[in-house]
């Protein structure tokens, strides 16, 4: 399975076309040209908590909360990014009204 942060950009051939074109610049050695190691998320945070068991370290709530974060994809980042601004701007118009009826009362 291919990594999640290394995505092989593609291009369209134009019709008739039997082999990619060549960019200026750079030619084309072979498909092997360029080889990455890019370790899987699940690996990075299997190994960041061995590490802090071996080390004798304790797993506090946001150190844990943070290596989750690191690992997760973009998509999912985003729908947590969207749940948090839609609670602030809850607790936000809460907090207006609960001033204005303060403000009404007295």
């Amino acid at each position: 399975m291919g990594s999640w942060l290394d995505r092989r950009q593609t291009r369209l051939l134009p019709s008739g076309a039997s082999s990619t074109p060549t960019v200026p610049g750079r030619e084309r050695t072979g498909a092997a040209s360029e080889i990455r190691f890019v370790p899987a998320r699940w690996l990075v945070l299997l190994l960041g908590l061995a590490w802090t068991f071996l080390t004798g370290g304790k797993i506090a709530k946001l150190g844990l909360a943070g290596l989750v974060w690191s690992v997760a994809p973009k998509p999912v980042k985003v729908a947590v990014a969207g749940v948090l601004v839609s609670w602030v701007i809850v607790v936000a118009g809460a907090v207006a009204a609960i001033t204005l009826l303060a403000l009404q009362i007295g």
